[in-house]
């Protein structure tokens, strides 16, 4: 039987809250894409994640530190009320 370490519990733990949570973040906030991922706000592969953000097809990602991205929530909104038509603004 597969028992998750505490570390992977805690993680998944705090995916679950900030799933439950997302409405209530400021828009200023950021997800990092594995977590767009794991939350299915997007359900595509991590390369398509990455090419749609390269092709102007969902938001950019902004550098927050040395290996690390994120994705601005108050884009992802904008982003969700309409995917299809949504493009990068000032691209």
């Amino acid at each position: 039987m597969y028992s998750p370490t505490p570390r992977q519990s805690d993680y998944s733990s705090n995916l679950i809250k900030l799933a439950n949570d997302f409405a209530s973040l400021p828009d200023t906030s950021f997800l990092r894409p594995a977590e767009i991922l794991r939350l299915r706000i997007v359900a595509c592969s991590r390369a398509t994640l990455y090419r749609m953000m390269a092709e102007g097809r969902f938001p950019r990602a902004h550098r927050l530190g040395r290996g690390m991205v994120g994705v601005r929530i108050g884009d992802i909104r904008q982003w969700l009320e309409d995917p299809s038509g949504w493009r990068v603004q000032n691209a």
